[in-house]
């Protein structure tokens, strides 16, 4: 078994650091590459995923819920 330290886990909510909307994104999963070095698969809504380097991610909060349509 392979062990490591990761900085998300799968399920944790993300955004890109240089992403000025700061739209969310799951961790679905990671990989570990040669040299070490961790990739984070997010995915970003139903059709768009990525590999992402933790230091390209920030934890991101729960988005508040609608209240009747409003804010």
């Amino acid at each position: 078994m392979i062990t490591m330290d990761t900085m998300y886990d799968p399920g944790d909510l993300v955004s890109m650091v240089n992403d000025p909307d700061r739209n969310a994104g799951i961790v679905s999963g990671y990989k570990i590459m040669p040299g070490a070095d961790l990739e984070y698969l997010v995915i970003w809504n139903p059709t768009l995923s990525s590999w992402c380097y933790d230091f390209e991610l920030e934890k991101a909060e729960k988005p508040r819920p609608k209240l009747f349509g409003n804010e």
